[in-house]
């Protein structure tokens, strides 16, 4: 038999510094040819409870990205890329209860560009809600947008 909690009863409803040790496995493939490629990369978060006895549920995301390299001029590498982001989310455990406004599903359109240099990177990527059910409905996702840069040393 199932407990539910409700969000009245539950104070933690931000995972911002959950207070657990959580464990994650990670994953990537990639297969090239010539300059045009895909890219498939999966991770599962396991989630233990913190000292308020609050367990955020387990997650599984996945995500795919087509792209093609375009050399300019020997100077650098830029590779725009398309493709879908999924994630699953189980829900939330809160003393023993099981929190309905957690947990479930969410498929993303993605859109980017990495831009490759001899000794950094420079990327952005932005991401479109196509399907969710998140939270038994409560909850929606927005877009998101994010931009990262990286030193090769």
């Amino acid at each position: 038999m199932e407990k539910s909690n409700s969000a009245a009863e539950s104070g933690n409803q931000f995972q911002l510094g959950t207070g657990s040790t959580d464990f994650t496995v990670n994953g990537m493939y990639d297969i090239r040819l010539q300059d045009a490629g895909i890219s498939v990369s999966a991770s599962y978060k396991m989630n233990t409870a913190n000292m308020h006895e609050y367990s955020y549920g387990n997650k599984f995301s996945i995500n795919t990205q087509l792209y093609h390299k375009f050399n300019v001029k020997g100077k650098c590498t830029i590779a725009p890329n398309a493709g879908f982001l999924f994630e699953n989310a189980a829900k939330d455990i809160d003393r023993g209860f099981v929190s309905d406004i957690s947990g479930g599903k969410l498929l993303m359109a993605t859109a980017g560009i990495e831009t490759n240099f001899k000794h950094y990177s420079v990327g952005a990527n932005y991401q479109l809600p196509v399907s969710q059910q998140l939270a038994a409905g409560i909850i929606k996702a927005n877009n998101r947008a994010m931009v990262h840069i990286s030193f090769l040393l």
